[in-house]
């Protein structure tokens, strides 16, 4: 599987060589996103720790709120994807309209949803002007979603028909907009009133806005060419929304439970000390470059399979997903090792050397956190494809079982060491880290079984 020599790794309707140009403008998608959460935390590491721990935890609310209507919205991909590969390509666009006309009407179900998670910050023993500031955080970004919801099913469009350049090239204008929104108004330059965190709120809204209108752009220009424009594209399509909500909504309570779980566990370690807070925000900024490129990798492999189902060529479904599991070892090994062997440089870029921020102290934690740290970053890659092989397949089911069973047991691991044994912080994130193993096993086992390439997603298919 792993020979260098052997030439089969590229060749082949599954192979690495159609794998990465739908993968790798995914991949570079989300390290743009990357970058963006990683500045908005370094802007505001420069004002203080309160300020980089009520980013992470806003942030991280604002999401749990929403990621379940993404993931939902999201597995358009898949059901675009299964008609491309089956040449049906006239309900592709009628696919994404109708998954527009869904978002529409889950903003408001959001909002609801935003006054009961707002609830989470006090009952985290945060200190006051901590909480303050990530309730100012949440709700901006919150308000603001409504643009993430809609770039959701028109950036599945494009990933479902393997044409996913226009994505990276979104994702960097987005990133453009973040830089510069944010700095003007996290510090109050040019003539802008210096707002902090609630500049980084408003960078992020305004980042969405401009991701949203250059996939609308694409997606409009795309829908008046051939084989995609058709007089039925704006017809009802109750066949879609079954079908989103069978397969789709495995995927976005996967997606809302597990980022609850992830939700708790910050607030749970937030709430050791501020230093903790400040020094998991650290880590955890870094492993996103990890983590959302891993992400972008991983919705490459669901095309890509879901394609080859359409075609009923099962062979190079499964070949897709051993592609994708070259790649993602090679990219957390080398990321491993990065963190591993710069710790030093990675920890100071975020504290610098102004003893009057009063990082000094939590540096030397940081560091042997981000060491740790290295386990998820590498068995999290290998998790994220054989799930990524499970949702094109359809069996979205039990990867939602596996995932959410995992998440969870990962946080009362985190919150029983902490609360209940009163371990320190670093044997607890050890601990918590090694868990990651534990995942892989189910995941692999149910991949295995071959029941995902059985499942039919669309009647037309």
């Amino acid at each position: 599987m792993f020979s260098i020599r052997d030439t089969s790794h590229w060749r082949g309707a599954g192979g690495i060589g159609k794998l990465l140009p739908i993968a790798l403008p995914m991949m570079m998608s989300s390290l743009f996103d990357t970058a963006m959460m990683f500045v908005d935390r370094l802007y505001l590491s420069r004002l203080g720790k309160t300020e980089m721990a009520a980013c992470m935890s806003g942030g991280s609310a604002c999401w749990t709120c929403m990621v379940f209507f993404v993931g939902l919205l999201a597995y358009s991909s898949a059901l675009v994807a299964r008609q491309y590969g089956a040449k049906n390509y006239a309900e592709c666009p009628r696919t994404t309209i109708q998954t527009l006309r869904l978002a529409f009407w889950t903003y408001p179900l959001i909002l609801l949803l935003a006054l009961v998670v707002s609830r989470l910050f006090t009952a985290g023993s945060h200190e006051v002007l901590q909480v303050q500031q990530e309730l100012r955080y949440f709700w901006i970004c919150t308000i603001g979603c409504i643009f993430g919801l809609f770039r959701s099913p028109l950036a599945s469009f494009f990933s479902g028909i393997g044409e996913t350049a226009i994505i990276m090239w979104g994702n960097a204008v987005a990133l453009v907009v973040n830089l510069t929104v944010n700095y003007a108004l996290i510090y109050g330059k040019w003539g802008c009133p210096a707002m902090g965190i609630d500049g980084a709120a408003v960078g992020t809204v305004a980042s969405s806005f401009a991701m949203t209108a250059v996939l609308a752009w694409g997606v409009v220009r795309k829908f008046r060419q051939s084989p995609w424009k058709s007089p039925q594209m704006f017809k009802p399509a109750p066949e879609v929304v079954k079908a989103l909500l069978r397969f789709g909504y495995p995927s976005g309570l996967t997606g809302l439970l597990c980022s609850a779980s992830f939700t708790v566990v910050v607030i749970v370690f937030h709430g050791v000390s501020v230093d903790a807070a400040a020094a998991m925000t650290i880590v955890m900024s870094w492993e996103l470059i990890s983590f959302l490129p891993m992400n972008g990798l991983q919705i490459g492999v669901t095309s890509l399979t879901s394609q080859r189902l359409g075609a009923q060529d099962t062979p190079e479904a499964e070949h897709a997903v051993a592609s994708g599991l070259k790649l993602a070892l090679l990219y957390s090994t080398t990321l491993s090792l990065a963190y591993l062997f710069l710790t030093p440089c990675l920890v100071r870029l975020f504290t610098g050397s102004d003893a009057s921020l009063g990082y000094d102290t939590l540096v030397q934690t940081t560091c042997w956190m981000m060491r740790i740290n290295c386990i998820s970053v590498f068995f999290n890659g290998i998790y994220l494809i054989y799930t990524g092989g499970l949702q094109g397949g359809g069996d979205t089911f039990a990867s939602m079982l596996i995932n959410v069973l995992f998440n969870w047991f990962t946080t009362f691991l985190a919150w029983f060491c902490l609360r209940a044994l009163h371990l320190d912080l670093i044997p607890t994130w050890f601990l918590w880290n090694i868990s990651y193993i534990v995942g892989i096993l189910p995941v692999w086992l149910r991949f295995r079984s071959g029941r995902w390439k059985h499942i039919k997603l669309l009647a037309e298919a």
